[in-house]
């Protein structure tokens, strides 16, 4: 490069006698080199120039930055930097970081003179390498020739040089090859895989993570990609092979770790920490190492078999149905309260739970019996959790083999509220309100008014839906549930039913959906876009497939109509109905399990007393919805293993001779493949109750036994059903006594009034602590530090909302 710089400098010199072009030619290319250099450097700034570029509708090339050790290197930056030179210009201007390393006019000139100067010198350089080797060509990088064209290079670059010449004759450029891409797998292999991969069963979907090398959501895998492939290879025994299985799941997007508590605060709570605090108790209490190491491993046991085991002995079909199983640990009609058949066996793992927890009290003191008991109804609560959680995401599939050419699933969950950002920040400040508008509250009648939005923009309306959703208290609650019995008079749809998914796991492939549109803002940041109103989002997300984007204005209105009455029990139903025939018309009706027991029924005359008034239809400004561009699919789930595409042509006339279809003596491959398909397609809709949700655990083998006596299971029927559990109920917690009230109330101000007085949760409960020890309150009245910080975020917002 200095050589260049130099010829650069003595031609220029000579040709306006001026002693200065030294520093001015040197300062120059270094300007430019340091600008080109810093927007290579950073992946943000690349993006920014290419968004410049695709505005100033020039080519998308990238800068060339110039090599010391390439000959004519820096002619090359130089032409690049004449085409690419608006983008350039406007890059460094807008960047604050950039700015020093603005070109203006007159430099540009000079860069231009310098463009020709090279390119001269470079034309006579290589006429001249063609007079000393007879067989040459362009590529030859010698910097050297260019001031003294009798030096030598080289052996192996001469020998390089002819090979060259050999092949595409002297002087002749590169000739294009066309690239041969290969594909490891099919378009169907594919689809079976990534089938595979949106199963519940096998993974739990991240909401807002993607993979920053291919933009897709992150999903965490249940198990060890062993136990994975061979689930796999069951399910799909002519898909692809092992180590193109093991290949596809490389990278950062599927991942396996051994603690997933964090995407369940269920999970957490009651699974995860419960067992962290028995194995605290073994280490603290128990002094015999043996016997402590036993107890801790036998913990660690129990961890990961309800963690990954558990779920699997549970069986419900494609269609989210279940049936008797003899053995009573695993038999979900029992665990609902609706199984009237004797059960034979009990599982020996799932019994190992209530040996550990009577095994941990017959090797401590009698005064650790209480403290036991209570980690062993957590952990029961948890394999409630378990057991509904499980049968709850089955509805999904269930659902999509539902569907027909009358009627359509809707999937309703919030997104978020995003917050204004500019590309000068580093990070997006996004906050889990779930929802884009101007009204920040969440409840039914939002909820309402964005079904309304989705129904009314609907170019051809469904004459019936079913509807899927988390049990959030915006969605789960007596209003939205009584505004949708007067949906068929509104809209002439009926809704078939609306099933909320188990708290804390209603993770569908929506959620997938929501990562792709954290990552599309993320990208339209960095790439100098700004979020600072609604058509902002709407440029950020409007590209992604199967997306349409409205901005949402509820009409709330300030009628002083009471407060609507909750329907008695409504947080123990997880499904509902809203028939339009027969007897039960008007009515809604309600039951604790999908598919599962006897329906609670309200009439017309109960629903208008929980509603104290005339129920009004929701009529919100919508704003003109945006089109997507590609539709988004969603692979209906195929309940038998063949891939008619990958069968050989004696294998599909086999396929289809057991069947009994007639196909006229078809010998095209592709009309037969067409035929078989649609004929599986056909027998996985009609074969409700036959085909099994976890095919590759219908057979698991597990030890089983005849119970010793009656007693050895001690739940009872129902035992897993919401309404049973003595968890996770809203005020089913003790109370705050009104001493303790004042306490907490007297920490919060003494912080807001001076910040060194601040208190957390934990900060409190001691206190509370020291206070009970002084015999000022009584010690059972001290709530727990979860019960605190829940105290801390209420009365925190009802602070804010009080001040004017």
């Amino acid at each position: 490069m200095q050589a260049t710089i130099s010829l650069l400098t003595t031609l220029k010199a000579i040709q306006n006698d001026d002693e200065s072009s030294d520093e001015e030619v040197d300062s120059l290319i270094h300007k430019l080199r340091i600008l080109i250099k810093k927007i290579k450097a950073s992946s943000q700034q690349e993006e920014k120039f290419r968004a410049q570029c695709k505005v100033a509708n020039v080519p998308n090339l990238n800068v060339v930055l110039n090599v010391r050790t390439r000959w004519n290197s820096i002619y090359d930056m130089l032409v690049r930097a004449r085409k690419l030179k608006e983008p350039l210009n406007t890059l460094s201007n807008s960047d604050l970081s950039l700015r020093p390393y603005v070109i203006n006019e007159e430099e540009w000139v000079h860069l231009l003179e310098m463009e020709e100067l090279l390119k001269e010198a470079a034309i006579n350089a290589i006429n001249k390498l063609k007079n000393y080797y007879n067989k040459t060509d362009s590529t030859l990088y010698a910097v050297s020739l260019i001031l003294h064209p009798c030096l030598k290079v080289a052996q192996s670059t001469i020998f390089e040089v002819k090979k060259y010449a050999r092949i595409n004759g002297p002087g002749c450029v590169v000739l294009e090859k066309p690239v041969r891409k290969v594909k490891r797998i099919t378009s169907e292999q594919k689809q079976q895989f990534d089938s595979f991969f949106q199963d519940k069963a096998h993974v739990i979907m991240s909401s807002y993570k993607t993979d920053a090398k291919t933009g897709q959501p992150v999903v965490y895998l249940k198990n060890t990609k062993n136990i994975l492939w061979e689930k796999f290879k069951e399910s799909f025994p002519n898909g692809i092979k092992r180590t193109t299985f093991y290949t596809q799941l490389m990278g950062h997007q599927y991942i396996y770790r051994e603690d997933l508590g964090g995407l369940c605060s269920t999970c957490s709570m009651y699974g995860y920490e419960t067992f962290e605090d028995i194995i605290n108790l073994i280490k603290e209490k128990i002094n015999n190492t043996n016997l402590q190491n036993i107890f801790s491993e036998h913990c660690y046991f129990l961890k990961r078999y309800l963690k990954k085991e558990y779920e699997e002995h549970l069986v419900v079909t494609d269609h989210g149905i279940t049936t008797h199983d003899p053995c009573i640990n695993h038999c979900l009609l029992y665990a609902f309260g609706e199984c009237n058949e004797h059960h034979t066996h009990v599982c020996n793992e799932c019994q190992k739970i209530f040996k550990f927890f009577q095994d941990l009290k017959d090797n401590l003191d009698l005064s650790y019996h209480e403290e036991i008991q209570e980690y062993q109804n957590r952990i029961l609560y948890y394999l409630a959790h378990q057991a509904r959680k499980t049968y709850l995401n089955a509805q999904f599939n269930a659902a999509l083999l539902d569907l027909n050419e009358d009627g359509a699933l809707l999937v309703v969950d919030y997104k978020m509220k995003i917050l204004p950002k500019t590309s000068q920040s580093f990070e997006i400040n996004i906050q889990a309100i779930d929802h884009w508008s101007t009204d920040a509250r969440q409840d039914a009648w939002f909820s309402a008014c964005s079904l309304h939005s989705v129904i009314e923009n609907l170019d051809v309306k469904p004459k019936w839906i079913s509807i899927i959703s988390d049990n959030g208290p915006h969605y789960h609650n007596s209003e939205l549930m009584i505004i949708m019995s007067k949906w068929h008079e509104w809209y002439g749809i009926q809704v078939k039913k609306w099933i909320f998914l188990e708290a804390g796991e209603a993770k569908t492939t929506v959620d997938s959906h929501h990562a792709q549109i954290s990552l599309s803002i993320k990208r339209f940041v960095r790439i100098g876009g700004e979020i600072q109103e609604g058509n902002d989002i709407t440029a950020a997300i409007k590209n992604i497939a199967g997306t349409s984007v409205a901005h949402i204005e509820p009409n709330r209105t300030k009628e002083s109509k009471g407060k609507s009455m909750t329907i008695p029990g409504i947080s123990n139903w997880f499904e509902w109905t809203w028939p339009i025939e027969g007897e039960d018309a008007g009515y809604i009706k309600a039951r604790a399990m999908p598919n599962v027991g006897n329906w609670t029924s309200f009439s017309p005359a109960q629903i208008q007393k929980f509603a104290k008034g005339e129920i009004n239809q929701p009529l919100p400004q919508v704003s003109e919805s945006t089109e997507p561009k590609s539709p988004w699919k969603i692979p209906i789930p195929h309940a038998s293993g063949l891939c008619p595409k990958r069968l050989p042509l004696q294998e599909l006339t086999n396929e289809l001779q057991n069947r009994k279809i007639d196909y006229e003596n078809q010998n095209k491959r592709r009309k037969l493949v067409e035929i078989l398909d649609k004929e599986l397609t056909n027998e996985t809709l009609e074969n409700k109750g036959l085909c099994l949700r976890n095919r590759s655990m219908s057979h698991k083998e597990y030890t089983t036994r005849p119970p010793l006596d009656m007693t050895e299971f001690p739940l009872s029927s129902g035992w897993a059903t919401k309404e049973a559990q003595k968890y996770g109920k809203k005020g089913s917690g003790k109370r705050i006594k009104k001493r303790i009230s004042a306490i907490l109330e007297e920490c919060f101000l003494a912080g807001n009034v001076d910040k060194s007085y601040r208190m957390t949760a934990q900060d409190m409960w001691n206190l509370l602590t020291l206070r009970a020890q002084e015999g000022e309150i009584e010690s059972s009245d001290i709530p727990k530090v979860t019960t605190i910080q829940g105290w801390i975020t209420r009365y925190a917002a009802k602070d804010v909302s009080a001040i004017p």
